[in-house]
């Protein structure tokens, strides 16, 4: 609640892109930390924050889906009753990021979020199109929902053709509406070619909306080629990525991308939104993520070392992308699970890879400075 309340008072006042900086500089030297000590003695803390997918089931057919919906829905759901109890025996886990597939798909979602508790930070992405004005006002209830996430990838000609279902403009517009008065709300847009020429008008249409906060991701690309290397890197199977959406590219230029990114910055600043990228450092390092050299120019760190993942059947992976299985919570407690000797094999691979080609642009990327100096 606290957490929630000084966030919208930034945003409302000013200060939080300077108080969002100073924590992500201090979360990475933080991670790098926890990655040596890691190297030294082959143990990790447990997390303080998960990603936890409750579904991965989804109402929309987004042109940059990259995941396998058919691989991943196959499984038997956690009920609320075993989400509840994973919760209640691990008090560490303090920050709790529910994602899917669309998370409201499932129609106890709010009785899953309240069974968090009151002193947990909660995070929810959503595509918007399930949350009218009654789940808002549910939402506005429960004093843990520090940040809801709503996709808008554009005016809704724009958002509608890439999510792949007419209507659902006016829908997760309606959320941001709805939700927006009372708990802050970060709309998402990821840059895409059939985008980037109308992201500035984002800016715009959260300032209408009652958003004072915008996030561009870039888009993640996973060819054959990638997500070959990426299997020989990490050493996974096919299974370990359900990755279907190959082979899409970028077709605008470095220039295009950096003209309208600076463009969105100015609109940010002139209607009081704050613009804020994924991953964070994308200006700074905007030709490495361009051409996904990061791993090429820097050395690389996951998040994913500081934070678990946990997939709707109860598996814990490593991540959304990179699901490689090291138990499940089903058959084994968390910590056991965390530091198995399959997890810290598979942490030590990627240190040695440094990362993977699949994590390239990921938002839970970190990067120590330049290799050259």
């Amino acid at each position: 609640m606290m957490e929630k309340r000084i966030k919208m008072l930034l945003l409302r006042h000013g200060g939080y892109e300077t108080a969002r900086r100073l924590h992500q500089s201090f979360q990475d030297r933080k991670l790098r930390k926890r990655v040596r000590s890691f190297q030294e003695t082959g143990f990790l803390p447990l997390p303080e924050a998960v990603m936890f997918e409750p579904t991965q089931r989804c109402n929309l057919r987004c042109r940059m889906c990259y995941q396998d919906r058919t691989a991943l829905t196959g499984g038997d759901e956690l009920d609320s009753g075993e989400i509840g109890r994973f919760f209640e025996g691990n008090p560490r886990l303090r920050k709790v990021t529910l994602y899917g597939g669309e998370i409201f798909m499932r129609k106890d979602i709010l009785d899953i979020i309240r069974s968090l508790g009151p002193s947990r930070t909660v995070i929810l992405p959503t595509n918007g199109t399930l949350v009218d004005e009654r789940c808002a006002a549910d939402l506005k209830e429960i004093g843990s929902v520090a940040t809801v996430c709503v996709s808008l990838d554009g005016p809704a000609p724009v958002h509608d053709a890439i999510r792949g279902r007419e209507g659902c403009f006016e829908k997760a517009a309606r959320a941001v509406r709805s939700l927006a008065p009372f708990i802050p709300v970060t709309v998402t847009a990821v840059i895409q070619n059939d985008n980037v020429h109308v992201l500035p008008e984002m800016v715009d249409l959260c300032a209408s909306l009652g958003a004072r906060k915008i996030k561009y991701e870039m888009e993640r690309l996973y060819g054959e080629d990638l997500m070959g290397r990426t299997r020989n890197e990490a050493g996974l199977g096919e299974s370990d990525t359900a990755i279907v959406r190959k082979g899409r590219t970028r077709e605008y230029s470095l220039e295009t991308l950096r003209g309208a990114l600076e463009a969105c910055l100015r609109k940010g600043r002139e209607r009081g939104v704050s613009v804020t990228f994924a991953p964070h450092f994308l200006m700074e390092r905007l030709d490495s993520c361009y051409r996904d050299g990061l791993r090429e120019d820097f050395p690389c760190f996951c998040h994913g070392f500081a934070m678990g993942a946990v997939a709707p059947n109860g598996d814990v992976i490593h991540c959304y992308v990179l699901r490689k299985v090291f138990g499940n919570i089903r058959e084994r407690p968390l910590a056991e699970i965390w530091n198995s000797a399959e997890a810290a094999r598979f942490r030590s691979r990627l240190i040695e890879n440094n990362l993977t080609a699949a994590c390239e642009n990921c938002g839970f990327m970190a990067l120590a400075p330049r290799r050259n100096g």
